[in-house]
């Protein structure tokens, strides 16, 4: 974003550089925070990053001071919103929570993000829902379970899909035999979170039974 101004006064004429001062302040919530300057110039450039900190309610203000030869000041500022890209989240069946860089999202959402920011989106492999356990099985996008997402103009929308884990068929080949017994037996008796079998967080007799 580049940013310039000029300005005159009844006695020095135009002003230099060393007369102006500029302050980028970030916006986020509100409180501003610094982000670049003070700029003894008449004009500068700054970019809106692409990476880091979350984009959601995000804009920038731009602080001008000019001050003449008499430590007179003159003050002014605009406020820049970055050009959102809304992400629409979802899944099938709806519920099941991703991650986006790292932070769990509900679902459905709608996240504003900003044009080119640069996401990481990610499905849980497999999540407990209404009873049953889904295993994550693709994105309607075709992409890998954790992938990289830029935030494109207009926005986009990305669901994944999941489908229902067979109880019975705890070693997930595909068939009902006695190895799915001793699968579910190891993970019972060790306490793995995939011996829960009724999806209510606890590993008990409940699960041997359902």
């Amino acid at each position: 974003i580049d940013f310039a101004a000029e300005a005159k006064d009844t006695e020095d004429g135009a002003l230099s550089a060393p007369a102006f001062s500029w302050d980028i302040k970030l916006m986020q919530g509100s409180a501003p925070q610094p982000y670049l300057g003070p700029i003894t110039e008449t004009g500068g450039s700054f970019a809106i990053p692409t990476t880091g900190r979350p984009p959601l309610n995000i804009s920038y203000r731009i602080d001008l001071e000019i001050t003449d030869s008499d430590g007179l000041p003159t003050r002014t500022s605009i406020q820049l919103t970055p050009v959102p890209s809304p992400l629409t989240l979802n899944t099938t069946p709806p519920g099941i929570p991703l991650a986006l860089d790292g932070f769990p999202i509900a679902t459905p959402r709608v996240y504003q993000s900003l044009v080119n920011f640069e996401h990481t989106l990610e499905a849980p492999e497999s999540f407990p829902l209404g009873g049953r356990r889904w295993n994550f099985r693709s994105w309607t996008s075709g992409l890998p379970r954790i992938h990289p997402l830029v935030a494109p103009e207009n926005g986009t929308a990305h669901t994944a899909v999941y489908e229902p884990v067979c109880v019975g068929d705890f070693n997930e080949d595909g068939t009902l035999t006695a190895a799915d017994i001793f699968a579910f037996l190891r993970a019972y008796f060790t306490q793995d979170p995939r011996a829960d079998t009724d999806a209510n967080g606890q590993i008990t007799g409940s699960d041997v039974i359902g």
